[in-house]
């Protein structure tokens, strides 16, 4: 019932995470829908004028400040003291009428910097006017918002036009036009390009006006400076009546003057110094940036058309954001309630039998689950003895990276699908998922592998404060393990298993391991040689202790010969060698294949039996049944495939010699398994195979490489009469047991020397508290 609880959860925890990956796709295509209009500042404008556009079909822009059209978003916040202090030092208010006004206040912002540098600032309104008086600096834009915040401040009615070259985007220009109370009439102010036009002298135009004027080529139609003593944006006058007259199509309002309500939004406040577009977006956002009033006409409807059909799309986009994002928080929210019931539920209820005491949180990337049943078992039979005594758990990070699933279309045993929760004889089995790149940047693999279990590691750790990490292989996850250790104060052992050997040859990882070996609180090694080794990385090797593997007794023992040569349909006088392990180019079966045809000449009924499969370290099945077909020896070789555990004892029973051609191992657990069974190991001075096959009475160990020598070596085992009870009875002696029994000393020790530890800490803060 506990099992079938959990995997309910966790089969839920499944789809709501593919909720919270598609509603994720969804909202990143959302995202990606707009980037066509992210790629510059100028399509960022034509995105912000889509979402800003108001309907305005009338073409009423004659409207006066006596009426004003409601959806017109009038200043009618508190004007900024600042800019009222500025109205009065100009003395505005005792100037004859607004045209001079607008002047004093045109000369003042051109006319205060010695230069005019121009360059759009991303800052408030103070900061603003202050950096265009001070050091000339400042755009059109800069420029029209403090000239209006100057005029309202003085009380005189303002607003602004603008236009564009290209489609209602940000290519263009913005100026103000003041209403001038004295005359009743609009007059439009080129702040930035320091010009006004007009066609009766002493009459300044109006915005529409000029428009007029330049539609119908006015003769009379002129442009003076505001001030004279500043700069003019175009010092040749043609090319600013040919700036002037390309945006004629492009008119349009800014439906708003207020200039002082923008300015105090918080969201305005907040981005104004970081981004132009994030603080307008803001503006948008809180409902103060003031709307686009185009001036609708035949020749810019197609401009028009496509600037209402992008609002569609950012409104479309914007819904499906705004869904998607809604739908991630709930799937976000559900997998993290899940996750922490199916923990909760795990961790309360496989421990239960269990006495209390430090809990080991196993940490190794190789362990038997749904997705690799065959990897990682000697690590499962090692530790879940321990845990039959202590609390533990077990985290299997497994690597993962975006659409890896594409290549298991060409190498379907590459990174198999896993769950990720299991429980296995009581002890749960974490297998979260951390990203590594297939075959690139692996000395980052212990890093990333480290990030991705921390979270799962404090609700370990908060559990069970008394916690151990027992990390399985110097890199990566003892690499990672160091890292947890130290990021949540946790002791770690490290159990050096082999791959240590050829993992060195990578500078990187190789130092990562020699970390990992000098900050471990315990490092354990399977053979001697390992601990030799950790000297020839640079650590100290009289601080690893070599604990080996065993052998499960109940698992491995001799069946009755005849039954197991039957069982595989084997001749009961046919010579018979066996290997086990998986079918990987470490293994060595093709170095035994290679040598088979000259033992088949002395021993013609011979049969050589392959147990075994693929593994996360590879599949070269293909190429040895190829070998095999080469060489004529489909008679000779039987591929058995994977088998149980339960089942491994029937072929090494069926057999008369145990052959292991490998080129690196730590402890090779099978050598103990196979002589359980009664079987001489003959194999290559590699690792710690000597430690293993220690006696001639048990076996035989060549040189790596020398086919020479492992022919010999076979042919002299088939030949000779061994003493299998003696070898089962060496079996007998590397049990489990009495290699668990050093291993929970071990860890009680390092415990119990924690807990002294931050007993002593916390008296000595109690006395300098």
């Amino acid at each position: 019932m506990l099992v079938a609880s959990i995997n309910s959860k966790v089969s839920a925890l499944l789809w709501w995470r593919r909720g919270f990956w598609l509603s994720a796709m969804v909202l990143a295509v959302a995202v990606l829908s707009l980037m066509p209009y992210l790629t510059s500042s100028a399509e960022l404008v034509r995105m912000r004028n889509a979402l800003l556009l108001i309907d305005h079909s009338t073409n009423d822009f004659d409207w006066t400040p006596a009426s004003v059209p409601p959806s017109y978003m009038l200043e009618r916040g508190p004007v900024d003291p600042f800019f009222l202090d500025v109205a009065n030092r100009l003395g505005l208010a005792a100037l004859p009428d607004d045209w001079a006004r607008a002047l004093v206040i045109s000369r003042h912002l051109l006319g205060s910097s010695p230069v005019l540098k121009g360059g759009a600032l991303k800052l408030d309104l103070r900061h603003t006017y202050q950096r265009i008086v001070t050091t000339g600096d400042g755009y059109c834009g800069d420029f029209v918002d403090v000239f209006m915040a100057i005029a309202l401040a003085a009380d005189m009615p303002v607003r602004s036009w603008a236009f564009s070259f290209d489609g209602f985007g940000g290519h263009g220009h913005i100026w103000p036009e003041i209403w001038n109370r004295q005359l009743g009439r609009w007059q439009l102010v080129g702040i930035f390009n320091n010009y006004y036009f007009f066609e009766t002298p002493g009459v300044p135009l109006s915005a529409l006006e000029l428009r007029r004027a330049m539609l119908g080529n006015s003769k009379q139609l002129k442009m003076a400076p505001l001030y004279a003593g500043a700069r003019v944006g175009m010092p040749i006058e043609e090319k600013a009546w040919d700036y002037y007259r390309r945006g004629l199509p492009e008119w349009y309002m800014w439906w708003g003057n207020n200039v002082f309500t923008y300015d105090r939004a918080p969201l305005v406040r907040t981005f104004s110094g970081v981004s132009r577009s994030l603080e307008q977006l803001g503006g948008v956002a809180e409902g103060v940036f003031p709307g686009v009033a185009i001036l609708s006409e035949p020749g810019n409807q197609k401009q028009r058309d496509e600037l209402e059909r992008l609002r569609v799309r950012l409104q479309a986009a914007a819904l499906t954001a705004v869904a998607a994002l809604l739908a991630l928080l709930l799937c976000a929210a559900a997998v993290m309630r899940l996750r922490k019931a199916a923990f909760r539920q795990a961790m309360n209820a496989a421990n239960a039998a269990r006495t209390a005491g430090p809990q080991i949180i196993v940490l190794t990337n190789l362990f038997p689950h749904a997705g690799t049943p065959g990897a990682g078992t000697f690590i499962r039979e090692r530790m879940f003895r321990v845990g039959k005594v202590m609390p533990m758990v077990v985290v299997v990070p497994v690597p993962w990276f975006p659409l890896q699933g594409l290549i298991r279309l060409f190498r379907s045993h590459f990174r198999p699908p896993a769950p990720s929760f299991e429980i296995s004889q009581g002890v749960p089995i974490f297998i979260p998922r951390f990203f590594s790149m297939p075959g690139l940047f692996r000395c980052w693999d212990g890093l990333f592998m480290a990030l991705t279990c921390l979270p799962l590691m404090r609700r370990l750790k908060k559990h069970n404060p008394q916690s151990i990490i027992d990390a399985h292989f110097a890199y990566p996850a003892g690499y990672a393990a160091v890292l947890l250790g130290k990021w949540l104060n946790l002791p770690v052992t490290i159990t050096m298993r082999g791959t240590e050997v050829s993992l060195a040859a990578d500078p990187c990882r190789r130092a990562r391991m020699l970390t990992a070996i000098n900050q471990a609180s315990r490092v354990f090694a399977v053979s001697d040689s390992l601990r030799q080794h950790a000297g020839v990385l640079g650590a100290d090797p009289s601080r690893v202790r070599v604990i080996g593997n065993g052998v499960d007794l109940t698992r491995f023992y001799p069946e009755d010969r005849s039954a197991a040569r039957k069982r595989f349909d084997i001749p009961e006088s046919s010579p018979v060698l066996v290997s086990v392990g998986g079918l990987v180019e470490r293994k060595g079966f093709h170095r035994v294949i290679a040598i088979l045809p000259k033992l088949v000449e002395k021993y013609p009924g011979l049969r050589y039996l392959v147990v075994g499969g693929p593994s996360p370290e590879g599949d070269i099945s293909a190429k040895l049944r190829q070998q095999v077909l080469d060489l004529k020896l489909q008679n000779v070789v039987h591929f058995l495939g994977a088998l149980p555990p339960d089942e491994i004892r029937w072929p090494l029973s069926a057999a008369d010699v145990f052959v292991l051609s490998t080129s690196n191992e730590g402890w090779a657990n099978v050598f103990l398994e196979a002589m359980a069974c009664g079987l001489p190991v003959i194999t290559t001075n590699v690792g710690g195979n000597a430690e293993v096959v220690c006696r001639p009475e048990l076996g035989t160990i060549v040189e790596f490489g020398n086919e020479t020598d492992l022919l010999r070596a076979l042919d002299e085992s088939l030949a000779r009469q061994w003493d299998r009870n003696l070898i089962i009875d060496y079996a007998k002696s590397n049990t489990w047991d009495c290699r668990v029994a050093v291993l929970i000393d071990e860890f009680r020790g390092l415990a119990n020397h924690e807990s002294v530890g931050q007993g002593r800490a916390e008296q000595s803060g109690n006395l300098h508290g």
